[in-house]
């Protein structure tokens, strides 16, 4: 069922998310900054097939085939997550950067020096192009629009996923109790629960992302400011904590650390019941 889902939401799908990664990419180039496609994929890989020599030592072959095909749509959901925060991480440092290059002096009108800024002149080939306020708005916008675009493409994928991880959290953590603490079970309720936790962890690590940058703004000194320099980063800010990044399950279930503390709070809840009518 869950891989006929990711199917057809790749089926019906397919062209904005095509469309989505491209404006992800486009954000890049405005942020003069490169994604990392080969840090996020090794450690997607690590994530989510660390454990796939001790799947082969206790199920057959073909139950380990049908894992992978499983985690194809978790693995899909992660690569975007990874990849918006690491473009939002850019788009923290150029906002810094741009702060950095409003704040003069009032003596001389030169830039404020900070302890660990090299007292160095870059090359005018080696300079960043300037990002004003409104550009800025601009790719968080993009980055709101794409996370809204992955969710609407995925809702059902995490929906089947966060659904099937809870219950089968519960029933394998129950037959390893009553099997007299059997270790394969264990180890299955311990894959299922790494597979629900790391995708609340990739979207935790957005919304920290979102927040560090919101406080940094909120941080800033503002007084060497003009006022409408000072009104934007105000709208900036407002922007950031209005237009929350965050990725749900049909408005059922978001994706982050509270889902992992309501998850033990039914588990528990369902094996002392169990335990009661068995």
């Amino acid at each position: 069922m869950t891989i006929l889902t990711i199917l057809s939401s790749l089926v019906l799908y397919h062209r904005k998310l095509i469309a989505s990664l491209q404006v992800l990419l486009g954000t890049y180039r405005i942020l003069d900054a490169k994604p990392k496609f080969l840090k996020i994929i090794t450690l997607l890989a690590l994530a989510f097939f660390w454990h796939l020599p001790i799947l082969l030592l206790i199920v057959p072959i073909g139950k380990v085939c049908t894992y992978i095909l499983l985690v194809t749509g978790d693995l899909q959901i992660c690569f975007f997550a990874f990849l918006i925060e690491d473009a939002f991480n850019a788009l923290k440092k150029r906002i810094k950067e741009y702060y950095r290059l409003l704040v003069k002096t009032p003596q001389d009108g030169g830039l404020l020096l900070y302890l660990d800024e090299p007292c160095l002149k870059q090359k005018p080939e080696q300079q960043k192009p300037i990002l004003d306020t409104s550009q800025l708005r601009k790719v968080h916008m993009q980055l709101r629009h794409v996370v809204g675009t992955v969710n609407q493409a995925y809702s059902l994928v995490a929906l089947l996923i966060t659904v099937s991880c809870r219950f089968l959290f519960t029933v394998y953590l129950y037959r390893w109790i009553v099997s007299q603490f059997l270790t394969h079970q264990l180890i299955y309720a311990l894959l299922t629960f790494l597979r629900i936790f790391y995708l609340c962890y990739r979207f935790e690590a957005l919304k920290t992302v979102e927040k560090a940058t919101a406080d940094m703004i909120n941080g800033f000194d503002k007084s060497p400011l003009d006022f409408r320099t000072q009104l934007e980063m105000k709208l900036l800010l407002i922007q950031l904590k209005s237009h929350k990044m965050g990725f749900n399950s049909f408005q059922m279930f978001n994706l982050d650390f509270n889902l992992i503390t309501s998850m033990f709070t039914t588990t528990i809840t369902y094996l002392m019941l169990l335990q009661q009518f068995s």
